[in-house]
């Protein structure tokens, strides 16, 4: 029986621990809480520091484990650092490190001769004003090892009293306490291209690729979710070569990856990073919908060095249908009245999925903390309809109606 070593045992994981039980791998999981919910699924348990490189590599050599794998930014370079040790499937520690980094990313860009903005990273808020001197305006501000968009800030170089409020507030979300700062590359539009790539030694797999919309209130967070993406048959090749050359540079090797890319008013490819894991809220389920590819059965057999199922795939053309996934937020705090979903659309829902209940508190959107109300599922006959039910429209006709607590 193949061992699986799964780091972390939270919402995140379960999936991982379930396919893997499914599939029918001995699973241990080394956890931190004992009262995460992945716990009482797996065969074996050890509540260790899962970011501790060494302790996790003293579970690993004493269970004999034929694979590692990891679904959360601080996980990642340990399971690179195990699978690298015992000779497993899996990446350079440094590349992965490299990759969770902001500031390590641009670094790989640069190498890779891709587009890439002037970047500075700093634990020290003093140097910023003349490290940015000759950036353009406006600056980013991000802390340089965080997951998700979590106090970034976009700004005029001139500001310093916000300069000096993100900085901290980044530094805050930093696990090393550095911040990057960065000039800002134009984004024409609020449609982001998003994509979870899966890769398996040379080799890619290109179906997990959508776009994002972003709403006014929120512009760094996720909206609606597009299946397909929606792009010119050029854009797709521009994509295929920038992510397998980024990819290279950094010499990844295997897994899952979600990447966050758009095109500049020039038509130039920007990746704005690359998370060394799968992506957030849904995506694997909504791959796997509109697709028919299990890409966490991909990353859960492949760990183990089994590639049949990805051989099986890897050819296969893909059911493609036009769905868009919904996420509900509010732009206000308060009490939840209703889900609305206008009768307009109603007759495209074909899933709706509740995070909260009539009469429960939500508080209003922000960039720190995921505030999801509901997932909404609507499946469309073609792309023109779909296009039509899209953007700040599908946000007018279906919406969390909720009871103001307090002046916003």
């Amino acid at each position: 029986m193949k061992k699986l070593l799964i780091l972390g045992a939270n919402d995140k994981q379960v999936q991982l621990i379930q396919t893997a039980k499914k599939e029918g791998y001995y699973v241990i999981v080394c956890g931190n809480n004992d009262s995460h919910p992945g716990i009482p699924l797996a065969d074996k348990v050890y509540l260790v520091n899962y970011t501790d490189p060494e302790s996790v590599l003293s579970v690993a050599r004493k269970e004999q484990i034929d694979g590692v794998l990891g679904n959360n930014d601080p996980a990642m370079p340990i399971v690179a650092y195990v699978s690298e040790q015992l000779g497993l499937v899996g990446n350079p520690q440094s590349s992965i490190d490299a990759i969770v980094s902001k500031s390590g990313f641009r670094e790989i860009q640069e190498k890779a001769m891709e587009l890439c903005p002037k970047h500075f990273e700093t634990d020290d808020v003093a140097e910023v004003a003349e490290a940015i001197r000759d950036f353009n305006d406006p600056i980013v501000i991000k802390p340089s090892l965080s997951a998700g968009s979590q106090g970034t800030t976009k700004t005029l170089k001139n500001q310093s009293e916000t300069i000096r409020q993100a900085f901290e507030t980044c530094a805050s979300f930093s696990r090393n306490g550095m911040v990057t700062i960065e000039e800002y590359i134009e984004m024409p539009t609020l449609n982001v291209i998003e994509a979870d790539i899966f890769v398996m030694e040379d080799e890619f797999l290109w179906n997990g690729i959508f776009t994002t919309g972003r709403s006014e209130t929120a512009p760094m967070l996720p909206m609606t979710y597009i299946f397909p993406a929606i792009l010119t048959d050029e854009q797709l090749v521009a994509i295929k070569a920038s992510i397998t050359n980024i990819f290279k540079t950094a010499g990844i090797r295997h897994g899952q990856y979600n990447v966050e890319m758009y095109f500049t008013g020039k038509g130039e490819l920007f990746v704005i990073e690359v998370n060394p894991r799968q992506g957030g809220h849904l995506i694997p389920q909504w791959i796997f919908e509109h697709t028919g590819i299990d890409y966490t059965k991909l990353l859960v057999t492949t760990a183990v060095g089994d590639r049949t199922y990805f051989d099986e795939i890897k050819n296969v053309k893909p059911t493609n249908n036009y769905q868009t996934h919904h996420v509900v937020f509010s732009d206000c705090s308060g009490v939840l009245e209703d889900l609305v979903i206008d009768h307009s659309v109603r007759g495209y829902v074909t899933d709706v999925e509740l995070l909260k209940q009539k009469g429960d508190h939500i508080n209003k959107l922000t960039i720190a903390r995921d505030r999801t109300v509901a997932y909404v599922t609507l499946t469309f006959p073609n792309r023109e309809t779909q296009i039509a039910y899209g953007g700040e429209r599908l946000k007018t006709l279906v919406y969390s109606e909720v009871k103001t607590e307090e002046k916003e």
